[in-house]
């Protein structure tokens, strides 16, 4: 289920529709403002041309919807709801906007549906991530760019460089 196959798996996810939406239908204006949408359009040869915006909101502003969500605010922590009518972003804090769109890109199958949806969710540990340590020849540049690309997409926010044999 496209509403569900979401990396890593959200606190809490219900379908509110069974009508996929063509993600096309969203707003080029909403769309530029986020890099994981931007990927996610390319990635599958779309073009954002419709009137489906994305409105945002965080921070004291955002407490009421978190609340009514039941939805712990610690930082990252989001609520994301997909409609024909607009996309909106409720979140803790800018970590949880970007968490949410990493979410809403996922969301987006490949054949350029999106599931209507409400997704609640928050990170169960503060710090999720890894630890490069290595003997030897360390990464390349681009390699560990790369790297830290794929914890962003999935919701990584530590990266530790430790290599065992630096001076």
């Amino acid at each position: 289920d496209a509403s569900t196959d979401v990396w890593p798996k959200p606190q809490k996810v219900s379908s509110t529709s069974t009508t996929p939406i063509a993600a096309e239908q969203l707003d080029a204006a909403s769309v530029k403002n986020f890099p994981a949408l931007i990927d996610a359009f390319k990635s599958r040869n779309l073009r954002p041309s419709g009137k489906i915006g994305i409105k945002t909101i965080s921070g004291d502003t955002a407490k009421s919807a978190l609340d009514a969500a039941q939805i712990k605010a610690v930082p990252g922590a989001y609520l994301l709801k997909v409609s024909s009518d607009g996309i909106s972003i409720a979140a803790a804090d800018a970590d949880g906007i970007f968490y949410a769109t990493q979410t809403l890109a996922q969301k987006i199958a490949a054949d350029g549906k999106l599931t209507p949806s409400t997704v609640a969710d928050w990170p169960d540990m503060p710090f999720r991530g890894s630890i490069e340590g290595f003997y030897g020849k360390p990464w390349e540049h681009a390699r560990r760019l790369s790297q830290i690309q794929f914890y962003g997409k999935y919701k990584m926010n530590a990266y530790i460089y430790g290599p065992k044999d630096d001076p």
